[in-house]
């Protein structure tokens, strides 16, 4: 049955959307009728008062429920938990349950036991419970939660998702959570080195927001050397225009804002920020001056030092654009039961299904600029559509607790998981000289950086000339602790194995034009737009000798007119390679190159025409182990000739074939060579 057919009854003409699930036409009214005349079917409101019930749902099997017929009957009929499982049922096949029931398992908050021997039968202090689908293993998560002043209040502790996160008893969890960070957590205390002061300082400009009984704000230009705490904001611009400080109303900026002219995320920062007891807030679109580029690009180069020394860092995860703000949580669609208390009285407790979110999907977390500002915060509170979360050095990540949300990846230890915080000992600068000398400690550094750039590239940019710049506060910050050059993008100690890079291959269809301007050498990833991976299977080394080796490397982001990279290396021609047999010819990956589908991940030398391929070379970077296992891997940079005697690297050369780092061997392959 095709993806697009009607949730319900399965024909292939959905016309409407209902709570999220498409259905057709008919399908939506009686839907619609449902939502508008509530009533439980017999089954359901038997889930949690019904002491036989009660028990099945916590026993090792479950309770069981309805079948196909009878369920889509009862959602018909206004039960909202039947018509909510067959909304949010991924399967739209539904005769698989046309013989075989749904069950429910329940469970139970904090891990207490329900006393399910006593005659007061009661599900007590439940937290949640999901219909399992056996046949194909579906799972649909329920948080179970009860409204102040109810009966069942009393025996269920979970509470509904705060409708506005601008809600003090939110602003009070926060505060508990800073001062617990501020009191206790020693990593988080003094980031990145000694400060003159206990309290960071102020960046050129920032908000002054005032007290809590001011009702206006205004820029305030610190003297230099002015220490106090301040909060950061990290947010999705988004494509409409909006208010920004220029050169025309900086100074009136400096009298007053004009909030009623701020877009939504910035007022709630503001109002955040009063009642967290802040009094200056920085905003890049207020705190930089927008048409200056001398401003820009001062502030620009300040922005590590700026997210790294504030106290905390607001990172506005779901919205897509300014406008949209972060307060305000979106409604979810609950469904009323009556619940047995253990005392007899009956109450009603809600019933909603669980979001799963994949934070790395949320609009804050597609955006460049936002993984340096993430990276370098060393306290951050993420506000999500449902709820906020506390990031820092020590904790990276603490939530409310409830049931309602669930979070893919969530894992801090996870490579992939949005909560991982960089290790202290790897951006803490080093106290002895021979700290940057130890090998698995520059490894392990390696391996971090690897994975910035990957998760980095992934990130879109809406500048284009950006890509070296939106990451130059997490280089600046490494280039202290590390005692390393860098050199766009590339770490000066690693620079042979670093230049592995290639487009990364579950991108492969994504074909990006090549740039029309000039923005960075080509050995350097940033000189082009696609994402990037490493082969981390490997660490290359110097094969029989034939290793490469850097001899000099010359950038600079803003002239870029001597950008080059000067390697003694070991080259021999790719039609060398290309007369080989085919299992000895390995793989190619160009740089700029489109592909006909996913699963072509690399190209053949058998593509690349005559004429090309008489002007190409292999430079050998190396030779490492793949895996834990025996066999070896030569990478090569393959490079065009340039003018005046220089090269251009157009793509990476890989062959897993043991020995092939032998066809590069001769005292006349070795020279040195000049990228640009």
């Amino acid at each position: 049955m095709e993806a697009s057919s009607c949730k319900w009854c399965g024909s292939g003409h959905p016309g409407s959307m209902f709570e999220g699930a498409a259905l057709c036409q008919h399908c939506y009214q009686k839907a619609n009728w449902a939502a508008k005349n509530p009533s439980l079917c017999n089954d359901c409101s038997r889930l949690l008062t019904d002491r036989d019930v009660i028990r099945e749902l916590f026993s090792e099997y479950g309770t069981r429920h309805l079948q196909a017929d009878r369920l889509a009957a009862s959602a018909e009929a206004g039960c909202g938990l039947c018509r909510m499982f067959l909304l949010q049922d991924p399967n739209n096949d539904i005769a698989r349950l046309q013989h075989i029931p749904l069950y429910l398992f329940a469970t139970r908050a904090k891990g207490k036991e329900p006393e399910l021997n006593s005659e007061s039968v009661s599900a007590g202090d439940i937290d949640s419970f999901y219909f399992s689908s056996e046949p194909d293993q579906f799972r649909l998560n329920l948080s179970v939660f009860a409204l102040h002043g109810d009966p069942a209040a009393t025996y269920v502790t979970q509470r509904p998702l705060e409708p506005n996160l601008g809600h003090e008893h939110t602003n009070q969890q926060i505060r508990n959570w800073l001062n617990e960070c501020l009191g206790t957590h020693s990593e988080c205390t003094v980031p990145y080195g000694e400060r003159p002061s206990q309290l960071p300082c102020l960046p050129t400009r920032v908000i002054d927001v005032g007290d809590q009984f001011d009702s206006e704000a205004k820029i305030f230009q610190p003297p230099s050397g002015t220490y106090e705490n301040y909060i950061t904001l990290s947010y999705c611009w988004g494509t409409k225009r909006f208010t920004t400080t220029t050169l025309e109303n900086i100074n009136a900026n400096k009298q007053r804002l004009d909030l009623s002219s701020l877009p939504q995320t910035f007022l709630d920062a503001i109002m955040t920020t009063k009642k967290l007891g802040f009094r200056y807030l920085w905003i890049d679109a207020l705190c930089i001056i927008q048409n200056s580029n001398e401003d820009k690009a001062t502030e620009i180069n300040k922005m590590g030092d700026i997210y790294s020394n504030a106290t905390l860092t607001i990172a506005v995860v779901s919205a897509s654009r300014v406008g949209e703000g972060f307060l305000q949580t979106t409604p979810r669609t609950t469904v009323t039961l009556p619940y047995r208390c253990p005392d007899g009285i009956l109450g009603l407790v809600q019933v909603s299904t669980q979001k799963e979110v994949d934070l790395m999907q949320e609009p804050l977390y597609t955006r460049a600029w936002c993984l340096q500002e993430n990276l370098l915060s060393h306290r951050l509170l993420l506000y999500t559509d449902t709820e906020v979360i506390w990031q820092c050095q020590s904790i990276p990540m603490k939530r409310p607790d409830t049931n309602h949300v669930a979070y893919e990846n969530g894992d801090p230890n996870l490579d992939s998981s949005p909560f991982r915080r960089l290790p202290v000992n790897i951006v803490t600068p080093a106290r002895t000289p021979n700290m940057t000398e130890n090998t698995s400690v520059d490894e392990e550094r390696y391996k971090i950086w690897r994975y910035t750039v990957e998760s980095y590239t992934q990130r879109r940019l809406t500048v284009a000339s950006d890509r070296l710049p939106a990451l130059d506060g997490v280089a600046q910050k490494f280039r202290v602790a590390w005692s390393d050059e860098y050199f766009a993008g590339h770490w000066k100690r690693q620079f042979i194995p670093s230049l592995s890079w290639r487009r990364k291959w579950t991108h492969v269809t994504q074909f990006l034009p090549p740039l029309s301007e000039y923005r960075a050498p080509s050995w350097s990833w940033a000189s082009i737009d696609h994402p990037v991976e490493f082969d981390f299977r490997y660490d290359l080394g110097n094969a029989r000798g034939l290793g490469a080796k850097l001899i000099s490397c010359v950038f600079d982001i803003d002239s870029g007119a001597d950008d080059a990279a000067i390697i003694e290396a070991s080259m021999i021609r790719a039609t060398v390679i290309a007369s080989l047999d085919y299992a000895h010819r390995g793989l190619i990956y160009l740089d700029d190159s489109p592909r006909k589908s996913s699963k072509q991940i690399a190209d053949t030398f058998e593509n690349l025409s005559d004429e090309m391929l008489s002007s190409l070379w292999c430079m050998l970077l190396g030779e490492g182990q793949c895996g834990s296992g025996k066999m070896m891997k030569t990478v090569a940079l393959l490079l065009e000739s340039a003018n005046d005697n220089n090269f251009r690297r157009i793509g990476l050369y890989e062959c897993s074939v043991r020995g092939t780092s032998k066809l590069w061997m001769g005292k006349n392959n070795r020279r040195r060579v000049k990228i640009i």
